[in-house]
């Protein structure tokens, strides 16, 4: 939803950079952490001043929630449809929604990454299957970790894999009549949670989103209905 989609956007790394640089291209973290350059320094004014990045997919230039512009956006001047730039060259200052617009489609871009990696888990569910808010969750995860592809090849996530079969399994047993407390399931819930969560610094942004996604109860919900049906 809308709603929910905002709330990402505000949690993002890179909100902190929209806020202080408004809706200009910045230079990327990356090259700020190369070079030292701070502050509104970072902000960019004009393409003359963007050199491309290594590898020829992104250039060193970032706009809005985070979003890396490429060298074919920036020889267009728009990114998913929204002109960011004069004819003369010079860069437009993006409002909240324009940037809201670059970034909605960021996630919905990057979700196919997510499904690629989370269906090759073979957990017995499909991503299309789980809750929205747990497809955002992931979704939002790829984003912030790379690209779509990159997403998509990387490294899976044995353990969080694991405790949601897990889940599944201690489900199944109770739909059978065994005796298998909730409390269990939960558990295995709460340990999927915190294995595909971000580290370092995005655990705190992570972390709100789980609340705000209220995750756990939706995801506890979503396995016991799942075995009724």
């Amino acid at each position: 939803t809308n709603g929910t989609l905002s709330f990402i956007a505000d949690q993002e790394l890179g909100a902190h950079d929209r806020e202080a640089l408004q809706g200009k291209p910045y230079l990327s973290s990356k090259v700020a952490q190369i070079t030292g350059i701070r502050g509104k320094a970072r902000s960019l004014s004009h393409i003359g001043e963007v050199s491309a990045g290594s590898g020829g997919s992104k250039t060193q230039a970032t706009i809005g929630f985070g979003h890396d512009i490429t060298p074919d956006e920036l020889s267009k001047g728009t990114i998913h449809g929204v002109n960011f730039m004069n004819p003369d060259g010079s860069f437009l200052d993006l409002n909240k929604e324009e940037l809201s617009i670059i970034f909605k489609n960021d996630i919905v871009k990057h979700a196919e990454g997510a499904e690629k990696q989370f269906n090759r888990q073979q957990i017995g569910l499909k991503f299309k299957e789980l809750p929205v808010e747990m497809r955002a969750f992931l979704s939002d995860r790829a984003f912030n970790m790379g690209s779509s592809e990159d997403e998509a090849n990387r490294k899976d996530y044995p353990k969080a894999a694991k405790a949601l079969k897990s889940a599944m399994a201690s489900s199944i047993s109770k739909a059978s009549g065994n005796n298998v407390s909730i409390n269990k399931i939960t558990k295995h819930v709460e340990d999927f949670i915190k294995e595909i969560k971000e580290r370092g610094g995005a655990q705190s942004r992570s972390d709100k989103l789980v609340d705000f996604l209220k995750l756990k109860g939706v995801m506890v919900k979503y396995i016991l209905d799942k075995l009724k049906r």
